[in-house]
């Protein structure tokens, strides 16, 4: 297929950071159970995959603001964020096969974003640091905005890189993120990365790794 019917269809491309653009899952996920132990809530896989993808604060204020008042519920987020950029900065890695896909869409002059619920600060140091930041037209954290899986963050990327939505190709692991992408009238690549395709089914594509995409997929998602 000719790259140029890749352009004529896809405006944008959002990319979710976490699970997506770097393998961090088990770090967030023994972080979350020693977090929550002190208030005798057995925080399991279950419950972590739920969460993933929403901010901080939105999974401390589900999973125990019955006991916290909110300015303590921030202070929390706060401190896992900071326990979490402590730990990851220097451990994480790119996911498989996503710098070839983020060099062959720049290459094709598609502007990309990133859309993550993680810290601004942690989202532009990892990029930095892994190399990956010039890929990036604009980088946004949710945190600040409404959580996903509220289309907020995607909504506000697509607006950032000037792309009508409808033409905007989101690529998500979570399904908060999944959800989000759908009610901002995107569409939706997941990767089960961090979840089971049966739990993803609302994406347009489902796919277990990047070396499965091609341009035809991509395409077929905008032409269908």
């Amino acid at each position: 297929m000719n790259s140029h019917l890749l352009n004529r269809v896809l405006e944008g491309v959002i990319w979710d950071m976490d699970g997506v653009l770097i393998d961090s899952m088990e770090i967030h996920f023994t972080i979350w159970k020693e977090f929550f132990t002190p208030y005798q809530v057995e925080f399991n896989r279950q419950d972590f995959n739920r969460h993933f993808g929403t901010t901080n604060l939105q999974t401390i204020l589900t999973t125990i603001g019955d006991r916290v008042n909110h300015q303590q519920a921030i202070a929390l987020s706060n401190k896992k964020q900071a326990l979490f950029e402590k730990q990851a900065i220097q451990q994480v890695k790119l996911i498989p096969g996503v710098k070839n896909w983020l060099a062959k869409f720049q290459s094709m002059g598609i502007p990309q974003a990133v859309a993550s619920s993680n810290s601004q600060g942690f989202i532009e140091a990892v990029a930095k640091h892994l190399k990956i930041d010039q890929f990036f037209n604009t980088m946004i954290s949710a945190e600040g905005l409404k959580s996903k899986p509220h289309p907020q963050v995607f909504l506000e990327s697509a607006k950032r890189i000037h792309a009508d939505p409808a033409r905007c190709l989101v690529i998500e692991d979570a399904v908060a993120g999944v959800e989000g992408a759908k009610r901002a009238g995107m569409k939706c690549l997941a990767v089960t990365t961090t979840n089971q395709s049966s739990t993803l089914s609302g994406a347009d594509l489902i796919l277990s790794g990047f070396e499965n995409l091609n341009e035809e997929l991509i395409v077929s998602l905008f032409d269908s």
